[in-house]
């Protein structure tokens, strides 16, 4: 009978966040598949489980050929952790040619699901994310990156990006130049000690101000009332405009917006207070 390859999800950063059947697989398997062997050592360690007598194999997202074929002999026999450093394997994370060959063998696979930055995210955006669609990490530069986002616009749906904080002032320069003025948040340091939500609108200085630290996800929120960047730019600065300038009541700015642009009332309200809320960073 073959083994199974148990695809386990780590704490991406409070510990306490582990599963108990991920602490059960552990504490069963002897061979673990991992990015970082020491990285994985701490983490046993830390939930008091021997890894001493354990056979780690550690493997990346340009794992060869002849790694993958051994590992497939092992699997023959063995039941066989697959794990990352932190989150869940083939989610912005290298793993996906090992599923993709035990598959190919017709091995069985088996998840021990659990935290994700990608989810977490999600949760504490506030946004509507019934529709959303996923880049992981971007291209770093070129046009490629910039036809990843257009296309991504054109599909109606919000946007979730991993980035690093060495790029992350650059993406968002990059955002607010390709998407015009969308409502976003960016989750910094999910689950841990400095977790941090950072909202407002791209080209505007988000609350509180983002600090280039630790590990990000960004959301932009792709709604039907900023569909067009030129658009967008412009009713931006007229309800600035309006709010600064004229001291118009929130319910004239909403009944502008309707007849002049054919914004939902609701979605106009909710429009006017994000930006006056916020008028001070502006």
């Amino acid at each position: 009978m073959y083994g199974t390859l148990k695809i386990i999800t780590t704490p991406i950063g409070n510990i306490y966040d582990i599963s108990i059947r991920a602490i059960q697989e552990f504490k069963k398997c002897n061979i673990i598949l991992v990015e970082n062997i020491k990285h994985s050592k701490k983490l046993l360690h830390i939930l008091n489980i021997n890894y001493n007598k354990k056979i780690f194999i550690s493997y990346t997202q340009n794992i060869n050929n002849n790694k993958l074929y051994k590992i497939m002999m092992l699997l023959k026999n063995n039941n066989i952790i697959l794990s990352c450093n932190a989150g869940s394997p083939n989610i912005s994370d290298p793993g996906g040619n090992i599923i993709n060959t035990a598959i190919k063998y017709n091995y069985n696979i088996q998840l021990i699901p659990g935290p994700s930055a990608l989810t977490s995210a999600i949760m504490g955006s506030g946004f509507n994310m019934s529709n959303f669609i996923f880049l992981g990490f971007l291209p770093r530069k070129g046009l490629k990156r910039k036809q990843i986002i257009i296309n991504s616009l054109n599909l109606s749906m919000s946007i979730i990006i991993f980035e690093s904080p060495k790029r992350i002032i650059n993406t968002l320069l990059d955002l607010k130049t390709w998407c015009g003025y969308k409502k976003i948040i960016i989750a910094r340091e999910l689950t841990k000690q400095h977790e941090t939500f950072h909202r407002g609108y791209l080209g505007q200085n988000l609350i509180p101000q983002v600090i280039a630290k630790g590990e990000i996800v960004i959301i932009v929120e792709n709604t039907k009332y900023n569909t067009n960047k030129q658009c967008n730019y412009h009713i931006y600065t007229k309800i600035i405009k309006l709010i600064k300038h004229t001291n118009k009541k929130p319910k004239i700015i909403a009944k502008y917006l309707n007849l002049k642009y054919s914004i939902n009332i609701k979605e106009a309200y909710t429009l006017i207070y994000n930006i006056k809320n916020n008028i001070d960073a502006i």
